[in-house]
């Protein structure tokens, strides 16, 4: 009589228990599937695949740059596909703090004029070329002579070199003697409205061939 009851209660109890909790626990979190997920995404290049998106990005590629297809220096290639392109650094700039500050309460006039701008400061400052090589020594690029402002959140019309109208239209960019080199860029031909000076006199900036054609517009 004493031994029936002793022998199935503690063999049943003893070995349910401890053989299937003691499995599942330990199983699942030493796994490596749940660290998957949140390491991978962050390296992802995504976010930082096209430098040109913005609020002023289709405005700009649609309604102010030039139809690449029609430039010489092209190749037939969107420059905004490079966001090595002066034109991808200037939008990018645009689409920054500094580009479009809201204090400046832009009109989408003054918006083309500084992406114009920027364009100019992009292709034109410290850009080495063949040109500069021989004119100084290869390697060496001198900077402006004087670029106070440029690229900065202040009106474009107090930018040193700029002159502008009583509406903010710039009239004047006089960059006499004030080393650029580079290639100047066509997209000054935006500035058709308004420009009524443009002096590149003494620089090393050096344009396409067919830059006259181009400029030709500004009369």
């Amino acid at each position: 009589p004493s031994e029936q009851p002793s022998e199935y209660p503690s063999s049943t109890p003893s070995s349910n228990p401890s053989s299937a909790p003691s499995s599942s626990p330990t199983a699942t979190p030493t796994t490596a599937v749940p660290t998957l997920t949140p390491t991978s995404s962050p390296t992802q290049p995504q976010p930082t695949s096209n430098p040109t998106v913005g609020q002023f990005s289709d405005f700009i590629r649609n309604d102010v740059a030039l139809d690449f297809t029609t430039l010489p220096t092209s190749n037939f290639t969107d420059p905004f596909l490079n966001e090595n392109s002066y034109q991808s650094k200037a939008l990018a700039w645009l689409n920054g703090p500094n580009g479009s500050p809201p204090e400046l309460n832009l009109s989408l006039e003054r918006v083309a004029q500084r992406w114009v701008l920027a364009c100019i400061y992009f292709a034109t400052f410290r850009v080495s070329t063949t040109f500069t090589d021989e004119a100084f020594f290869p390697g060496f690029v001198p900077s402006w002579a004087n670029s106070a402002l440029w690229l900065s959140s202040e009106t474009e019309c107090s930018w040193t070199k700029i002159g502008c109208n009583d509406q903010d239209q710039v009239e004047i960019i006089d960059m006499f003697e004030n080393t650029l080199t580079g290639e100047f860029p066509f997209e000054v031909v935006r500035l058709n409205a308004s420009l009524e000076i443009l002096d590149l006199g003494d620089c090393y900036s050096f344009a396409y061939p067919q830059i006259d054609t181009v400029l030709g517009q500004l009369l």
